[in-house]
């Protein structure tokens, strides 16, 4: 679904925006860039351990996660370096203020990230890789509300 999503913007077709306002796209990206701290904390866990088997696992993910950031970065006309670290706090208000289908998502992501934390400093490569699926799960969920509300 991420790929459709891409190809539809790669194809510069008209985007007309659904029950989500750009104000609510706004606020997705700057959750996801926050998160996105997160999710590097985790896999600086991961190498410390020298966890190999699951680096593919992650990078794909991350990948998947960064061309979201990317698509909605470009379609909110956000800079490309904007520091949201005084921000951390307020995710939780941030998604709470979001459509409640995208909010239910995204609320998901953000539990399998912070499991993800946990996890990666001392759990086993198939739980690890596990809840990476789950975190891919999620973003792909993200990626198939964001294409069916973009027109």
């Amino acid at each position: 679904m991420l790929r459709d999503l891409l190809n539809r913007f790669r194809k510069r077709t008209p985007v007309l925006l659904g029950t989500v306002s750009v104000e609510d796209l706004r606020k997705l990206y700057e959750i996801l860039q926050i998160l996105r701290v997160s999710l590097v904390e985790s896999f600086d866990m991961i190498k410390d351990r020298r966890l190999r088997d699951v680096y593919d696992a992650f990078s794909y993910m991350m990948l998947h996660y960064d061309k979201l950031c990317q698509f909605l970065r470009r379609v909110v006309n956000a800079p490309l370096y904007e520091d949201l670290q005084n921000r951390r706090h307020s995710v939780d208000e941030m998604i709470s203020s979001l459509p409640v289908e995208l909010a239910l998502r995204v609320r998901n992501l953000a539990s399998y990230i912070r499991a993800l934390q946990s996890y990666a400093a001392t759990a086993s490569p198939n739980a690890i890789r596990s809840i990476i699926l789950d975190i891919s799960g999620a973003v792909d969920d993200i990626a198939n509300i964001i294409n069916s509300v973009l027109r």
